[in-house]
């Protein structure tokens, strides 16, 4: 979404404005790049990753739904969408027949738990409804995925509901608390 910099030239600036940001290297030690991270305020650090429209799905966001960091010039994709992005991750992690990407599934799964918290808290008004650039059949697939992710975590259903995806069991909202039906 951007010309402006170059992937590694936004980590540096992100990392600079940001104290909750900060850079490793890589296990290989080849790598032309280092790894982004940010300081989660539930738990440890969160990897970042600056990707492009165009490569793994990624919807073309208009330009009217684009927000910016404190970096002048640098986009940031709006949540929901990261979120769904998240989703797909898990589900390729999950599927991989690479032992290594394999693990990686657990990651994804505590880091979509997290997004949807901070949806619920700071982002209540950000739903399907809210978010209707995104292309129905980037919306479709998640989807699905949404319908796996609840049947192993059967507890973020109500999150899910809230953003506006019809989840697969129907649940009772009692004073807040949330009750699968079964």
């Amino acid at each position: 979404m951007t010309e402006s910099y170059s992937q590694e030239q936004i980590k540096a600036l992100l990392v600079a404005q940001d104290p909750n940001i900060s850079l490793a290297r890589t296990t290989n030690r080849q790598a032309p790049y280092q790894i982004l991270y940010y300081r989660l305020p539930s738990r440890g650090f969160c990897k970042v990753d600056i990707l492009l429209p165009g490569i793994m799905d990624i919807p073309s966001v208009p330009l009217s739904c684009i927000t910016y960091t404190r970096v002048p010039g640098v986009p940031v994709m709006p949540l929901l969408a990261v979120l769904l992005l998240k989703l797909q991750g898990w589900t390729d992690h999950r599927d991989s027949e690479r032992e290594d990407w394999q693990e990686k599934q657990y990651t994804d799964m505590d880091d979509i738990k997290e997004i949807l918290a901070i949806l619920r808290r700071h982002y209540p008004r950000e739903t399907l409804e809210s978010e209707s650039w995104m292309p129905p059949s980037f919306v479709n697939a998640a989807k699905g995925r949404v319908d796996e992710f609840t049947e192993v975590f059967p507890g973020t259903r109500e999150h899910w509901w809230n953003i506006g995806f019809d989840v697969l069991e129907p649940f009772v909202r009692m004073g807040g608390a949330t009750i699968d039906s079964d």
